[in-house]
């Protein structure tokens, strides 16, 4: 339809987020359907007016497409913007079948010219004059709803934005870091090698010191007993002479026989 063909062209130009295309859509057809109705009621029965209620009937069939779309890219979210977008879908429907309603309405009504002007007369009526009121406030309140949502979603983009750029960084980070640890490993597991090799080399050396150490100090208490013993034996060892046996007694002499 044409609305929907301008609102895509417009859209395609500045580069509009999809959400902002179906809604700025979505306006710019119902707000062509409720002037044409408010033209077919000022207007007597004739072709010109089924011309014109035809090209309602096609803005409503296009703002029912735009929620249509909307209603699949609500599917395709997830979170607050899923939300958001459910709670608009709904709110355009219920717009799109009072507009229906109101475009069936203005299309059965077969007036003469006399009623149309008693129609156009009466249009002009506080009661009148107060729905049209009614009807232009709710379309106000859903138009600044629309806008603070679209606002919310562009918030929301941009953070999401932000966010997935600073995660993005992040993980570049902690990759640069992951690297520097595995070489950092690496290093680790090289000196911890040769740190090994060193500990059994000095365990080697430390017993051989041992063992020489040992072996000195036997070394040197031997030296330090054999001086003892050469200076004791030459200062304080005197050797006896050797004493002569001592004389054995004389013999009895033998007994004499027997007389």
């Amino acid at each position: 339809s044409d609305c929907s063909q301008s609102g895509l062209a417009s859209s395609i130009g500045s580069a509009m987020p999809l959400s902002d295309v179906y809604e700025k859509e979505f306006v710019t057809c119902t707000q062509a359907a409720t002037a044409n109705m408010e033209k077919m009621r000022k207007m007597p029965p004739g072709s010109e007016k089924e011309n014109l209620g035809a090209e309602t009937t096609k803005a409503l069939d296009a703002a029912s497409e735009v929620v249509e779309q909307m209603t699949l890219q609500a599917g395709s979210s997830s979170g607050e913007a899923r939300t958001q977008l459910s709670a608009q879908t709904r709110e355009y429907k219920a717009a799109i079948t009072k507009l229906r309603g109101e475009l069936r309405a203005v299309t059965k009504s077969h007036l003469s010219q006399d009623a149309a002007r008693a129609e156009l007369l009466t249009s002009s009526t506080k009661a009148h004059s107060a729905e049209a009121e009614t009807q232009k406030a709710r379309l106000l309140q859903t138009t600044e709803r629309m806008q603070r949502s679209t606002d919310t979603l562009r918030n929301a983009c941009k953070t999401a934005i932000e966010t997935e750029a600073v995660g993005a960084s992040i993980m570049g980070d902690l990759e640069m870091q992951r690297a520097t640890l595995e070489s950092a490993r690496s290093r680790l597991s090289s000196a911890n090698l040769g740190l090994a090799k060193s500990k059994k080399l000095l365990k080697g050396m430390s017993k051989r010191a041992m063992a020489n150490k040992v072996l000195m100090i036997a070394i040197i208490a031997a030296l330090i007993g054999m001086i003892v013993l050469i200076i004791w034996l030459q200062f304080f060892y005197s050797p006896s002479p050797p004493s002569s046996p001592s004389p054995s007694p004389p013999l009895p002499p033998p007994p004499l026989p027997p007389l």
